[in-house]
Formats: C-alpha cells, sequence, structure tokens
C-alpha cells in the first residue's frame, strides 16, 4: 500500500476463506426479522485518509483512488445463524445524513467519529452493546493474481483527536458497497465484502497533524445482520437431494462438485465453469441433448423436484478461416508494329486487397503522339491516362493510343517569268565570273606596281 494511503486498523482478522472467481452481489440484502429470536448487528467502520499533498488542493473528482478495501466478516456473537437469512448493506454518512431510528440508513458524521474513538481507545478495536457489535476497520486484505488473499494494514492513530478535529478533516466521497462472494455456513468467516471510493467537490476544511503529515479522511460504514432463529416445536426428518453435474463430452476437466441440501433448503448452481479443448461452456441442462441452457451458475434451487441432474451444454467452436490472397496483373500493348520506345513495364502479381496506379511512362513513336491507354486495340479515346487509380482489382490489358502527326508545310516557290533550273543556277554562275575577273584585275594592279 502506497504510504500516503492508510486505512485506520485495529485488531487482526485471520484469513480463513479460500477465494476464487465470484461474481458481485447485489449491494444490499434485508435480513427477516420475524423469523428470528435475535438480530445480532455488526457495524464496520473504517477511515480512508490520505495526505494534503496527495490532494495537492485539486479537484477531487480529478483524483484517482485506485485503492479497493475487502474485508472478510465475522460472525462474532453467533455461530448457529440462519446462512440463508443474513442482511447486509452500506450505512450512509456523510455531512448531512442524521442518525436513522433503524440505524442502519444513516448514521451522522459526529456518531461515526464517537464510536471510532471509542473504539480505537479499547483493546482490539471494537466493543459490543447488547445485540450490536462495533468494529473499526478489520485489517483489509486484496487479491493476487492466482485469486488468493493478500493481507494488508496501515494503521492512522486517531485516539487523541476531538470528534470537531476529525469532522473538519472530512472530504467528500462517495462509497460503494458490493458483496463478492456466497455466504458460506459454518465458517468464522461467512462471506466477503469490497468497498471502493470516489471523491467529489473540492478540498475544504482543516486537516489534523499526525506522523509528520497533515491527514484528510473519508469515513465509510457497512453493516452485516445475523439470525438467531427461533426455536420451533420438532419437525418431521427432512430428506436429502442433491445437484449432480456430468460432463456431457470428452476430456472435460474443473466440473464443479455436486451439491447436497436437505428438503426445504436451496442450493445455487455453481458459478465453476467446465473447461473442454475446442468448445465454449453454454450452461446446464436437465437433458443431455439439449443445445441450449436451461440453468446457470448461480441460480437458485430448492429441491422442489428432488435431484437435479444437470448436463453441460457445449458449442464447438469454429476455426478462424485465413482469407486466401488472390492477385491481378496489369499488362501494356504497343499497339503497332512501328518501334515504341518508352513502354512502361507489366505490373505483375499485385494483391487484390489494393488498388493500383496506371504507369507515368510516356511511350513514344515516330510520326505520331501518345494520347492513352483504350481497353480495345481500335480505340481512339482513352479510358485511361498515366498515374490514374485503378480500382477493380482484376487483370487488365491497355492498348497504346497514336494520333499520326501532320506532315510539313514547305515555303511557297516565287513567280518568275522565266521558269527552269537556270534561273537559279545562272545567276550564281555570273557571281563567279565577275568574282574571277576581279580577281585577275587585282593581281595586275600589284605587279606593275613592283
Amino acid at each position: 500500500m502506497k504510504n500516503y494511503l492508510k486505512t485506520l486498523a485495529v485488531g487482526a482478522l485471520a484469513l480463513t476463506i479460500g477465494l476464487g472467481t465470484v461474481e458481485a452481489a447485489t449491494a444490499s440484502q434485508k435480513i427477516n426479522a420475524n423469523a428470528c429470536e435475535t438480530v445480532y448487528t455488526n457495524y464496520y467502520f473504517f477511515l480512508d485518509a490520505n495526505t494534503e499533498s496527495f490532494f495537492n488542493k485539486s479537484e477531487l473528482s480529478k483524483i484517482t483512488h485506485d485503492t479497493v478495501a475487502r474485508y472478510m466478516n465475522n460472525s462474532y456473537q453467533i455461530n448457529d445463524f440462519d446462512y440463508y437469512n443474513v442482511g447486509y448493506g452500506q450505512v450512509q454518512v456523510n455531512r448531512t445524513t442524521s442518525t436513522s431510528k433503524d440505524g442502519i440508513t444513516s448514521m451522522s458524521l459526529t456518531d461515526f467519529y464517537n464510536v471510532a474513538l471509542k473504539a480505537s481507545k479499547i483493546s482490539g478495536g471494537s466493543y459490543s452493546e447488547g445485540s450490536k457489535n462495533y468494529i473499526v476497520a478489520h485489517d483489509w486484505y486484496s487479491i493476487n493474481a492466482d485469486g488468493t488473499a493478500k493481507p494488508e494494514s496501515g494503521i492512522l492513530s486517531i485516539a487523541n483527536l476531538s470528534v470537531n478535529q476529525l469532522k473538519n478533516a472530512t472530504v467528500d466521497a462517495n462509497s460503494t458497497f458490493t458483496r463478492e462472494t456466497q455466504i458460506h455456513p459454518d465458517v468464522l468467516n461467512p462471506f466477503v465484502v469490497k468497498i471502493e471510493r470516489s471523491y467529489y467537490g473540492y478540498l475544504t476544511g482543516t486537516p489534523f497533524r499526525a506522523g509528520n503529515h497533515n491527514w484528510y479522511v473519508h469515513p465509510a460504514v457497512y453493516y452485516v445482520q445475523y439470525c438467531k432463529t427461533k426455536q420451533a416445536d420438532e419437525e418431521p426428518e427432512k430428506r436429502e437431494y442433491r445437484i449432480n453435474y456430468y460432463e456431457n463430452g470428452s476430456n472435460v476437466t474443473n466440473m464443479p462438485r455436486d451439491e447436497r441440501a436437505l428438503e426445504g433448503e436451496c442450493l445455487y448452481v455453481s458459478s465453476r465453469e467446465p473447461k473442454r479443448e475446442g468448445y465454449e461452456f453454454l450452461g446446464w441442462s436437465e437433458s443431455s441433448k439439449a443445445t441450449r441452457p436451461d440453468w446457470y451458475k448461480n441460480d437458485r434451487y430448492c429441491g422442489t423436484k428432488g435431484d437435479l441432474d444437470l448436463y453441460a451444454i457445449w458449442k464447438k467452436k469454429e476455426t478462424p478461416v485465413e482469407p486466401s490472397i488472390e492477385y491481378y496483373n496489369i499488362y501494356y500493348k504497343e499497339n503497332t508494329t512501328d518501334t515504341v520506345v518508352g513502354m512502361p513495364a507489366d505490373s505483375l502479381d499485385i494483391p487484390n486487397d489494393r488498388d493500383a496506379y496506371i504507369a507515368k511512362n510516356v511511350p513514344v513513336r515516330n510520326g505520331y503522339s501518345f494520347v492513352g491507354w483504350g481497353l480495345t486495340q481500335d480505340a481512339t479515346t482513352p479510358d485511361y491516362k498515366a498515374n490514374d487509380l485503378y480500382e477493380d482489382r482484376k487483370d487488365l490489358t491497355l492498348y497504346a493510343i497514336w494520333k499520326k502527326n501532320p506532315d510539313p508545310v514547305l515555303p511557297p516557290v516565287p513567280d518568275n517569268p522565266q521558269t527552269g533550273i537556270e534561273d537559279y543556277i545562272l545567276p550564281l554562275g555570273g557571281i563567279a565570273l565577275v568574282s574571277g575577273l576581279g580577281l585577275k584585275y587585282m593581281r595586275k594592279r600589284i605587279y606593275d606596281n613592283l
């Protein structure tokens, strides 16, 4: 337990019940007092205490409190109680309640702290007044992963405090009370309860000082009532009846034990669930051939039909089928006998749980422009273009669509009355002749001057 979290605890209580997995029962149950010669009431008091630094002036509802207190309940003054007639529940204790006439509905803060202070000054932390027992928080326990009980303890002395000091240090919280086990007869501690707390509101009041820390507390009380039955005239001997459990299959483990009771008493269908490899347990039926159960765990049976034979009902677990993965391909065709460069490679083995994209490559063909991809060889309008998303997820063959480029345009021929190739050649020859005469004249001038 964390060192800043303590429970007021006086006296030790032996852990005598083995715990398995059980479902929480109802939060309260009334005793039938008319059937009792005497009703014995046990009041269990405890203080949940936290240091001032734990709360840190925060809004209380934002603080997570993960401590769950579990208690075993001692029957104290009576051992031969009627375990079919047991009452239990939570006593409301907060700033606004007063002590109720029945003594179990509500209790004022003043009465709570008067009892707590009185018990804390008595060896053992408990005292009795008539048929009522006041017990201040026996040592509590938590549950290990394997289902066994782990003793816990945290002791905070309040013997030197006053009622007003404790009231001023009280914080607001809700306490939730539930019964976690069935009620077992003939044992010292007949059943187990747990109390959970959740804070609300804001931190107010004044803490008290103890052990070098300032403390705030939250009180809670639950009660258990045991019945000493009235003496009745001698009754005829009651016959015995049983609940018998049958595997109703092979290789079954974790079967519950058969149970027995006397006529007029009641049994509960076992909460223990049998196990069978490859099967799911559904419940119990009176027929071994049934497919649906008519009895479930914790159902009540009072022997009205004598012995009750219950057969486990099984449902075969289905083996999950792994989905098969298929593939598809995208093929690209040049759609011409001419030479084409830049053709995309075929996309092969694409898983059919994914879409694909049309290739980005743009093929090139001399004298033609690439338009796109068609689904047929004679397509003129593309069905897909580069990088289009393909979502059909099945084989696809695409044919390149080509558009012929237009022929180049030559410059126009100039108008000339003379026709023939001479019109173009003779002027050039004339230029060459004139150039030759000029060169000869230049040479003559140079020699004359020498």
